[in-house]
């Protein structure tokens, strides 16, 4: 815990190390230049001090609400722009020359026509720069996008089923990085666009004064002016970084493990002549079968027959093109899923992996699990090995404590120790009452109370060679 916690720690001091080194440098090469025509360092603090005194502020005040809502509205359209385009491969072949496009452009081929057309006012200052930072927000979030894969959707309707809750939760875990990274990188750009586009066609802000400083060979003015734009521009996009930084919350005090109970010998949903195919495959075919509360079965069959999509219909994530799905408890949510991928927050602590969609009153349950886990709730998600990424994603299915648990290949890149000890877990659960349908290729796994196996669309149950004997269900 002390190696993980350091970085945390070492970092400030680091970055502010960096910042001093390089005004020192900055310092240094003025005084290098030091001639009649460069001024002092001495000289320019003097004249920052005496603008700061005056109508700077005024100036300062325009370029920094200009520049901040440029990147606003880039980073609002950005983001737009790549959900639309994104969802299709000829939509994103149409959009993408014209981001390039932008990209490429210099902010001076656009400010002439800007000003003409829009005046020597606000508009014009925001406009460029909301067409410089709007390529970085848009390309920033296609790349996100586009690792939006068909079980990523369905691990966010699963666990955020309200699709405003989702978005939401998305933007904070999900999309976080890369919000970061737009925000600081957008800020800068839009001040730089700003800035050039109130030298050429602007009234006011720190662009015009510059311009001013410079025609007049007021030089001490100008860097005086210069340095007021850096630490303004440095200065928020800095704080806007550290206010999406994802910090961690608070991890509450440790809590007794819960009781959890469910119902005894309950049905909990029926398959009645269930079919469903991807086009002309048929994936299950007039599929019958009961789920009761305190059953254990293993779901078994060839590679691609199917049986993921048999957990997702259960799950309620797909619809069967035919047959009918009963439910025994309608209104509540039935089953937990844990899915092949891990789908973890890198950035993020393994306690809020684990607890990310209860409300924060809940959130102090998932301590309990973690430590049947074997899981510290302060370890970063992005040091975790693959069997201690899969053992979290199992703990955060087992914290929506469902009547059913559907587990899809839950021992992947687990040893044989870590195993045994997740089957004594679920062992406790099945005790408790909770029914677990779990997909493994472990031909024995002990506590199966009942082994289904899937081929060509025919669901059978059968303890031991389905090629025999096997009963329909």
């Amino acid at each position: 815990m002390m190696t993980s916690s350091s970085p945390e720690r070492a970092g400030p001091v680091l970055t502010l190390s960096g910042w001093l080194l390089a005004l020192l440098w900055i310092a240094f090469c003025l005084y290098v230049l030091n001639s009649p025509i460069v001024p002092s360092p001495a000289l320019v603090g003097e004249e920052l001090i005496r603008l700061l005194g005056g109508p700077l502020w005024l100036d300062l005040f325009y370029t920094t609400m200009r520049s901040s809502l440029a990147f606003f509205l880039a980073l609002v359209a950005g983001i737009l722009w790549s959900a639309t385009f994104a969802s299709s491969q000829r939509k994103e072949a149409l959009a993408l020359p014209l981001l390039m496009l932008l990209q490429a452009s210099p902010v001076l081929l656009w400010i002439v026509p800007l000003v003409l057309f829009l005046g020597s006012g606000h508009a014009a200052p925001i406009v460029a720069a909301w067409l410089v930072v709007l390529p970085l927000v848009a390309l920033e979030f296609r790349a996100a996008f586009s690792l939006t894969t068909q079980e990523r959707k369905d691990f966010w309707r699963h666990y955020a089923p309200d699709r405003r809750e989702r978005l939401g939760k998305r933007l904070r875990y999900e999309w976080q990085p890369h919000l970061q990274t737009v925000t600081g990188l957008g800020l800068l750009l839009a001040f730089k666009a700003s800035l050039i586009a109130e030298w050429f066609g602007a009234q006011n802000g720190l662009g015009r004064l510059m311009q001013q400083a410079f025609l007049t060979v007021q030089l001490s003015t100008f860097l005086a002016l210069s340095a007021s734009f850096l630490f303004t521009a440095l200065g928020m996009s800095a704080l806007a970084r550290r206010a999406l930084s994802g910090r961690e919350k608070r991890i509450p005090s440790h809590l007794p493990a819960p009781v959890i109970s469910f119902p005894g010998k309950k049905k909990i949903l029926r398959l009645n002549h269930v079919s469903f195919s991807y086009g002309t495959q048929n994936i299950l075919v007039n599929a019958d079968l009961t789920l009761s509360s305190g059953e254990w079965l293993q779901l078994r069959g060839p590679s691609g027959c199917g049986k993921t999509t048999l957990l997702r219909l259960i799950a309620g994530l797909l619809k069967p093109r035919s047959g009918h799905m009963e439910y025994f408890d309608p209104g509540k949510k039935v089953a937990s899923f844990l899915f092949q991928s891990d789908f973890l927050f890198p950035s993020r602590n393994v306690f809020t992996n684990c607890s990310f969609f209860l409300p924060e009153a809940d959130k102090g349950r998932a301590l309990p699990l973690l430590e049947q886990v074997g899981l510290p709730p302060h370890l970063p998600a992005a040091e975790l090995s693959g069997g201690m990424r899969r053992r979290l994603a199992l703990a955060r299915a087992l914290l929506q404590n469902t009547p059913l648990l559907l587990l899809d290949e839950p021992f992947n890149g687990l040893d044989g120790p870590a195993v045994a000890q997740l089957i004594e877990i679920l062992k406790e659960r099945q005790r408790q009452g909770q029914c677990i349908l779990l997909i493994s290729h472990q031909t024995e796994i002990s506590g199966v109370s009942r082994e289904l196996f899937l081929r060509e669309g025919t669901l059978v149950e059968n303890q031991h060679d389905p090629d025999h004997n096997a009963a329909r269900l």
